[in-house]
């Protein structure tokens, strides 16, 4: 069996001992990178409040692949379009601090996210708000991303 049927098979069993129905798809985007798309009528389960339980789902999957496959596989689940959904409020969210920054040149403070949100967030800003840096702060499960206007060293 391949990996991606491995893959498919472990999210079937585990969602299935949950009790919950659903159709499972997995796409490899990369080497030993994969993409696994639920669709479930229980989705809001799946995802729990603010992802909660879809990033603990995540990292579960992710250690029964280890254990079945001895690989280690990044592994990225997604209930319906929630992923995108999440990333587009981001982008927004991101864009509408930015031009604050920007405009009044203090410091935005964005809310608590985990590590994949905010590494998202940081790429976002690289790669679309040059006049703006950003940073992470504080500790886990309460780590940030902050936002400033960059600084001229000439």
């Amino acid at each position: 069996m391949d990996t991606a049927s491995t893959l498919v098979a472990c999210v079937e069993n585990l969602l299935d001992r949950m009790g919950i129905r659903s159709e499972v798809a997995v796409t490899e985007i990369a080497e030993q990178t994969y993409d696994v798309d639920i669709q479930s009528d229980d989705a809001p389960l799946l995802i729990g409040h603010h992802g909660q339980v879809l990033s603990s789902l995540q990292l579960v999957v992710s250690l029964m692949m280890r254990e079945a496959t001895g690989d280690h596989l990044r592994i990225r689940l997604n209930v319906g379009n929630y992923r995108e959904q999440l990333e587009e409020r981001l982008m927004e969210l991101v864009d509408k601090k930015a031009a604050k920054v920007l405009a009044e040149d203090v410091r935005e403070t964005l809310y608590p996210m985990n590590s994949y949100l905010r590494r998202f967030v940081h790429t976002y800003i690289l790669e679309k708000h040059a006049d703006i840096a950003s940073d992470s702060i504080g500790e886990e499960p309460n780590r940030r991303v902050i936002m400033m206007k960059k600084t001229s060293n000439a």
